[in-house]
């Protein structure tokens, strides 16, 4: 975009911070992670298109994933929580985070460690 504010012909349009959060959050992009959590205005909680927080898309990952490639939403479970994510907001479809768990576990979809990060931060059923 130009300085006017229109894309100028054969410019891709520019992503908005919380699109590259959020891809950032589906890659396990660590160092992207922590640059956006850093940002002071920067909203942790905020939601994506479907209504879901960072929390639930990390969770989403880790569960259709197998180790050792799902370990890697552990560490960004631990940069959401160590900078004060909301582990109990309910997305579009109704659930909590500790919800999906639970369906997923039943499912033998997600580790351990897993839940036990989700209970440290405070999600609850």
């Amino acid at each position: 975009m130009n300085r006017t504010g229109f894309r100028l012909f054969g410019s891709k349009p520019l992503q908005e911070p919380s699109e590259l959060f959020f891809t950032a959050i589906d890659n396990a992009n660590i160092p992207e992670i922590k640059k956006y959590l850093k940002q002071r205005k920067f909203k942790i909680n905020q939601l994506d298109s479907n209504g879901n927080t960072a929390v639930h898309r990390a969770l989403f990952k880790h569960c259709s994933l197998r180790e050792p490639e799902a370990n890697k939403y552990i560490e960004v479970m631990i940069q959401l929580g160590t900078h004060k994510a909301d582990f109990n907001i309910v997305n579009n479809s109704g659930f909590l985070p500790m919800e999906i768990a639970h369906l997923e576990y039943s499912k033998d979809r997600i580790t351990v460690h897993m839940l036990k990060l989700l209970r440290c931060y405070g999600a609850t059923r």
